[in-house]
């Protein structure tokens, strides 16, 4: 009979001991032993290792976490995972995230991780492929009708304005250019695609203002969004008591945020 298993259980049991040994200012090897075993093929022997490592603060461990718990076939909290990462601002957990919600159907999530994810090789080109499928979902091409300045009362109008603006096929300068028209004609909808694009250009105080503004107005999805600015800068008391207030306030997106990190 063979003995390798019982040969891995005590070079696990030995790697596990070696935590305990750990130099603290040097909890990156906890990492190192992890991407080890994942390298072994033992994704879930490697997870208590990412999770010692999350619980220090180490960077990307996170991400790596979600990595190891989704190789290991543990989907549900593999996308916790790369949720969590993608609103501590790793852009490649956002990526992840967005492939598993993709992956389940859920395009809305999908579309929401992709643009997270910017500079992430596929990213853009995975997003423009969700946007096209929300837009042939919501009964008609993304794409088939220009939205111009504001000037009528279609809802439709401004949501396409904020697809188009999203999908990169204007100009950073053009889509920031067409969603500000409709901000300041009054329309408070267009503000966390806005404030998304005020943010990737640098200009986070714009965008929290911006957030705050429509907001105020009565904007529940703004009220989300301007959650995850104040999660991701540590703000965590005033991110909840934001996706409670939105949540109440009839928004999805708020809601689904509480339910997984509240």
């Amino acid at each position: 009979m063979s003995t390798l298993p019982s040969t891995r259980e005590s070079a696990l049991a030995d790697l596990r001991a070696a935590v305990a040994h750990l130099h603290p200012d040097d909890p990156a090897e906890l990492v190192a032993i992890a991407d080890d075993l994942c390298a072994l093929g033992t994704p879930d022997a490697a997870v208590p290792f990412y999770e010692e490592a999350v619980g220090r603060e180490v960077p990307g461990a996170l991400y790596r976490l979600g990595l190891a718990r989704y190789d290991a076939g543990d989907d549900a909290e593999a996308f916790r995972c790369f949720e969590l990462a993608g609103l501590a601002g790793d852009a490649l957990g956002a990526f992840m995230a967005a492939q598993v919600a993709q992956e389940r159907g859920d395009l809305h999530a999908a579309r929401r991780w992709y643009e997270q994810a910017e500079g992430v090789d596929g990213a853009s080109e995975r997003l423009a492929l969700v946007l096209a499928a929300l837009g042939a979902a919501s009964g008609g091409p993304f794409g088939a009708r220009t939205a111009g300045p504001p000037g009528g009362t279609a809802r439709e109008d401004w949501e396409i304005a904020v697809e188009q603006a999203r999908s990169g096929v204007l100009g950073p300068d053009a889509a920031v250019a067409l969603l500000e028209s409709w901000a300041e004609a009054g329309e408070p909808r267009v503000a966390p695609a806005l404030a998304d694009l005020y943010a990737r250009a640098g200009r986070g105080p714009d965008a929290e203002d911006l957030l705050e503004q429509a907001a105020l107005a009565g904007d529940a999805a703004s009220a989300t969004a301007l959650g995850v600015l104040h999660l991701k800068a540590g703000r965590v008391p005033e991110a909840m008591e934001l996706w409670r207030d939105a949540a109440a306030g009839g928004d999805q997106d708020a809601t689904e945020l509480l339910t997984r990190f509240g």
